[in-house]
Formats: structure tokens, C-alpha cells, sequence
């Protein structure tokens, strides 16, 4: 195994204890003394991979949105009309909100402004293009929704309709958020 691949498998260890450690003890009790220790490390090695507590932080939430992105990629796969992918990812956004709240924390708590001033620009950036990659897959799901079930709607334009799309998508991510926020609460 080469020197970088060594690295990432390191980081990706690491980002694996962490979420673990995070769902125990949440942000604010985790110390970088304690990842460390979990994963058999030196702290030089930690930080020699994470910046601060934040950049570890946003490392944990870009592997769980990436394993978010591989489950709703699935669903826009999936045979069955837009609508019915809709309403698969927000039971699955619930499912999820319900049964690791925790790791909807790590997400949520990814997505502060002061998180982002303390993470590496190039660790928020990702993440950032990761919520926007998944944005997009929705986006695509519902305008195939407007195509296929939304009756009235032929007569809109493509800008038109395109509009409609994003409204609906951001109605739907902010139900999803407000889900997740319920079964936190």
C-alpha cells in the first residue's frame, strides 16, 4: 500500500472512531485527547489529519452524507414513479432521524457557520459540494414529479417550471430538517 493510500485509510479510521465517539458523547465532551486514545494515535497523528475539532467534525458529517448520497442515489434508481421517491426519501429521512438522531446532529452541527471558520476551507468545500450533489438529485426527482403527476402544470414554461422544482425541493428539505428536528426533540 502506497504512502498516500495509507493516509487515507488512516483518516477514514479515524473519521469511523470518531462518529462512534460522537454519538457517546456528543460534540461539546468529545476531546481530541479521547480520539486519540480510541484509535491508537498519537495526537501529532490526529492533527497531522484534522486541523481542530471542527475539521474532525466536518469529516464525520461529509462520511455520513456520502452514505446519505448512496441511499437516496438508490431511491432515484428505483422503477417506481417520482412521487413515490419523494415520499421513500422522507420516511427514510425519518427512519433515520429516529433511529440515530445522534448522527443527524453530526450533520447539523457540520453545517454552523463557526464550524466552517475553524474547519480547513477545503474539508467545508466538500461538504458543501456533497449537499449540493444531493440537492440536485432531488431537484431532478422532483421535476420528474411535476412531469409525471402534478396535473395543471403542463401549460408552465421550462424556467417556469424549473422555479416550481426549487421551491418544492426546499419545502421538502425543510420538511425533512423539520423531521429530523422532531426526533431530536
Amino acid at each position: 500500500m502506497q504512502r498516500r493510500e495509507k493516509r487515507e485509510q488512516r483518516e477514514k479510521e479515524i473519521v469511523e472512531k470518531s462518529i462512534a465517539l460522537l454519538s457517546e458523547r456528543g460534540f461539546l465532551d468529545l476531546r481530541m485527547a479521547d480520539v486519540a486514545k480510541e484509535n491508537g494515535y498519537s495526537m501529532g497523528t490526529i492533527y497531522s489529519h484534522f486541523e481542530s475539532k471542527e475539521d474532525l467534525l466536518v469529516a464525520c458529517a461529509q462520511a455520513l452524507v456520502q452514505e446519505h448520497q448512496v441511499l437516496f442515489n438508490a431511491i432515484a434508481k428505483q422503477p417506481i414513479p417520482a412521487i413515490e421517491k419523494i415520499i421513500t426519501v422522507a420516511q427514510c429521512s425519518w427512519e433515520l432521524s429516529m433511529n440515530y438522531p445522534d448522527l443527524i446532529e453530526i450533520d447539523n452541527l457540520s453545517m454552523m457557520p463557526s464550524v466552517w471558520r475553524r474547519a480547513t476551507k477545503q474539508r467545508a468545500h466538500e461538504l458543501n459540494e456533497l449537499h449540493v450533489q444531493l440537492a440536485n438529485l432531488f431537484l431532478g426527482i422532483m421535476l420528474e414529479a411535476i412531469e409525471q403527476s402534478l396535473s395543471g402544470y403542463e401549460q408552465l414554461d421550462e424556467q417556469q417550471t424549473e422555479r416550481l422544482a426549487h421551491h418544492l425541493t426546499h419545502g421538502m428539505w425543510g420538511l425533512c430538517v423539520g423531521l429530523s428536528s422532531t426526533a431530536q426533540s
